[in-house]
């Protein structure tokens, strides 16, 4: 299916329309804000540390330095030629309910902040990032986003 281009705009209002919402089910609440850009290193480290990150074996949480950042890196995946064919076949499937864009390489890194088990870093150029959308009627172009994180390019962690 081909479907126009998405804007910072849009992304901006994607969102924040889907922050700190639920589905109709009352599942998936949106998290890209408060888990992926205004957590804190010690909100990242706690997470590693008792969140299921170490225990679920999880090798990294990451947070954007900006919700600015946020949006461009989401920009960017949504654009991409290696998210279109999932997401068009999303957006023309109104049965689908939801569309993981995994691993979708950036071509413009982006600066993330990271916890692993040694604790958070800035990390200036995180190269992969992972989006997750859900189908919602109302929103922006129907979409609910429930995460949206970047991470960087490690041996042994890329999916």
């Amino acid at each position: 299916m081909s479907f126009p281009p998405f804007t910072a705009d849009e992304v901006r209002r994607m969102l924040m329309e889907s922050e700190g919402a639920t589905l109709p089910d009352g599942r998936k609440k949106g998290h890209a804000g408060e888990r992926h850009v205004s957590i804190t290193n010690a909100g990242l480290d706690w997470r590693m540390r008792y969140s299921g990150g170490t225990v679920a074996g999880i090798a990294m949480y990451t947070a954007f330095l900006t919700f600015k950042d946020q949006i461009r890196t989401a920009v960017e995946v949504l654009n991409s030629p290696q998210s279109r064919p999932e997401l068009g076949r999303f957006l023309a499937d109104r049965s689908r309910k939801q569309c993981d864009l995994k691993d979708i390489v950036l071509t413009n890194s982006v600066p993330i902040r990271m916890a692993t088990a040694g604790g958070s870093h800035v990390y200036p150029e995180a190269s992969f990032a992972t989006m997750i959308l859900h189908r919602m009627t109302g929103r922006t172009r129907s979409i609910h986003v429930q995460t949206i994180f970047a991470r960087i390019s490690v041996a042994g962690y890329d999916a």
